[in-house]
C-alpha cells in the first residue's frame, strides 16, 4: 500500500514539475532558445551551494565589466532551502558574447551537482 501510494505521489510531483518548467511570469520559455539561459541553484536536503552562488555572482560582475554590457535577468526563489533560478534574457547580446557567457558558466559548474545550467548549448 505505502509503496504504490508513494510511487503515485512521485508521479504527481514529477508531472507538476514538468508542467511548470520554463515558466516565467506566465510565459513559457523555449528550452533551446539561444536568447535565454537559466542557472538553477538546487538543494538535496542540505541547502544550496552558497560558495558556488558567490562565484557565480562575482563572474557576472566581471563579465559585465569586461564586455561593457548589462545582463538582463530575473531572479526566482523557489524553494525552502535557498533554491533560486536566474533566468537571463540574452536577446540584446551579440552572438559572440552569448556563446562566451554560456560556455563559461557551463564549464564553471560542470562538476557541481547543485548548479544546473540550462538553455541552448554554445
Amino acid at each position: 500500500m505505502w509503496r504504490s501510494s508513494g510511487r503515485l505521489f512521485q508521479l504527481i510531483v514529477y508531472s507538476f514539475l514538468l508542467s511548470c518548467s520554463g515558466r516565467v511570469s506566465g510565459q513559457r520559455l523555449q528550452p533551446h532558445s539561444s536568447d535565454h539561459l537559466s542557472i538553477n541553484f538546487v538543494s538535496v536536503g542540505a541547502g544550496i551551494d552558497y560558495k558556488a552562488m558567490e562565484k557565480f555572482s562575482a563572474y557576472l560582475k566581471t563579465f559585465q565589466k569586461e564586455n561593457k554590457v548589462i545582463l538582463e535577468y530575473k531572479i526566482k526563489p523557489w524553494g525552502k532551502e535557498g533554491e533560486t533560478e536566474y533566468i537571463f534574457d540574452l536577446k540584446k547580446l551579440p552572438e559572440k558574447q552569448k556563446k562566451l557567457l554560456k560556455k563559461s558558466l557551463t564549464g564553471m559548474f560542470k562538476e557541481n551537482k547543485l548548479v544546473k545550467v540550462g538553455g541552448a548549448s554554445p
